[in-house]
């Protein structure tokens, strides 16, 4: 977990296999799996149905979960398991009170707060200062999505940014597809145009060794094209959500919801603050296989009835 910046830029360091972190990677899609039988448990659940299928699901749901837990935690990625949790959160709690959502908000809340103020720490990606006060872990905490802010500001200051007309789209499948693929069947990794997320980290830091300072939807919109980039970046990220809403926003299937809510919750944290194409596809590779997969049984889509009738009778 200490290697997890580096790991995520692609290095190679002694003793560990690089072979791992694609694993890992990949493997991310127990997300969806979690998300999918999470989903199916949520509604059978309130079926009169037998025990057992209902017991089956419910240790099934955790044992998914469960691995999901330590695959994100084995990365490192703080916002993702924190996505993770409010997407089983919703998905769990579509047919209770508002009274136990309330309860589980409560939790969900100071269970983010940690994350967000001590989730380096508990990760072993940095180490814990004894000295750090109750306002000094906020401070820190406010200025996880202070990057932003800075990433546009060094940006638009720069007198020597070329413009990067939108070639990361493009460089997004070679990077995360193409690389890995190259080393393994070739056993070489061919060097590449670096992506805008190692741009804006040599701009900050002068190398990206230690990992990479992403860049959010406005700063690669500006390194693509300027304010027109900008406006063109926008676009196409309004014009993704909105085809997503209009795909599912007419189904009531509990599973294609929950690939529904997952997406969202995607777009909306990971997409607009860490909206370089290379970082963006490869950290939503869970996301877009299985998606891919339900596009191809587009029937299941078109049709309003529920996949998981198990037993139903009401």
């Amino acid at each position: 977990m200490q290697n997890a910046g580096r790991l995520r830029n692609g290095e190679s360091i002694v003793g560990v296999n690089d072979a791992s972190w694609t694993f890992l990677s990949y493997a991310t899609c127990s997300i969806f799996a979690s998300a999918v039988i999470s989903a199916i448990y949520s509604e059978v659940r309130s079926y009169k149905t037998s025990d057992n299928i209902k017991t089956g699901l419910f240790i099934s749901m955790l044992i998914s979960i469960g691995i999901t837990l330590l695959i994100l935690w084995l990365k490192a990625g703080r916002l993702h398991l924190f996505n993770f949790i409010v997407l089983i959160f919703i998905i769990l709690t579509r047919r209770v009170r508002w009274q136990t959502r309330l309860i589980f908000a409560i939790l969900g809340f100071a269970l983010g707060y940690l994350i967000l103020t001590s989730g380096k720490s508990l990760f072993g990606v940095q180490t814990s200062n004894d000295n750090v006060t109750y306002f000094s872990k906020i401070a820190d905490a406010a200025s996880e999505f202070g990057f932003p802010v800075m990433s546009l500001e060094l940006t638009t200051h720069s007198v020597n940014i070329l413009w990067r007309f939108f070639i990361d789209y493009a460089l997004a499948p070679i990077y995360v597809f193409g690389l890995p693929i190259s080393a393994f069947v070739f056993g070489f990794v061919p060097e590449l145009q670096e992506s805008v997320a190692k741009i804006n980290t040599v701009a900050f830091l002068g190398t990206y060794s230690s990992g990479e300072i992403p860049v959010d939807i406005v700063t690669l919109g500006y390194y693509n094209m300027g304010v027109i980039g900008v406006v063109i970046t926008s676009l196409i990220f309004g014009f993704a959500m909105k085809s997503i809403n209009s795909v599912f926003s007419e189904h009531n299937n509990p599973i294609v919801s929950a690939v529904k809510y997952m997406i969202i919750i995607y777009f909306i944290s990971v997409g607009i603050m860490y909206a370089d194409p290379v970082n963006f596809l490869r950290d939503s590779f869970y996301i877009w296989m299985p998606l891919l997969v339900i596009a191809i049984g587009s029937p299941t889509l078109k049709s309003r009835r529920n996949i998981v009738d198990v037993g139903k009778s009401r």
